[in-house]
């Protein structure tokens, strides 16, 4: 299935407005909740790890859609930024972070994790990203956000170092 929506991304989604961002995202997420399958682990962890990975990679393909905003219209490609614009555009993201963040803030007791530990390894990037997305204006802007996603990408797989638990005994 994962390979049949790789294919369809790369020869239609990825040019139609937020349906090819969505996939990769969801494709994404789901490779880490295969793990938790496999494993019949039930770890609330591995679902926030999923959740995380879903919402950070969407992100950062439609942050990658406002970078390649000229090209992509260039080759009749309807992303939402050139639907939408990119001030609306940068309006889901906002969306996309905030309800990240309250569904961790809302499920954090289940996970036996102390909220500082979202505060450094998720809250602490996501405001400096916000700060960035704010400003951002120029392709240059938006490439150094997706550079930055990915740093967000690297801290959190990181950040499973440090969890007190295996996240499958």
């Amino acid at each position: 299935m994962s390979a049949f929506l790789l294919w369809w991304y790369s020869n239609n989604l990825k040019r139609q407005p937020f349906i090819g961002n969505f996939t990769v995202a969801v494709l994404t997420g789901l490779s880490i909740v295969v793990v938790d399958l496999l494993y019949h682990a039930n770890d609330p962890m591995i679902f926030v790890y999923a959740l995380f990975a879903f919402s950070i990679t969407l992100i950062r393909e439609i942050i990658k859609d406002i970078e390649d905003l000229k090209g992509d219209n260039t080759f009749g490609c309807e992303t939402l930024p050139i639907i939408w614009g990119i001030r609306r555009t940068k309006v889901l993201i906002y969306l996309i972070m905030i309800l990240f963040s309250i569904v961790v803030i809302l499920f954090h007791e289940l996970l036996t994790l102390p909220i500082y530990y979202f505060g450094i390894f998720l809250f602490i990037p996501f405001l400096g990203l916000l700060w960035q997305l704010i400003r951002a204006d120029t392709r240059k802007d938006f490439s150094r956000l997706s550079i930055f996603c990915k740093i967000i990408m690297v801290l959190g797989i990181f950040s499973m170092i440090l969890v007190d638990k295996p996240l499958l005994s």
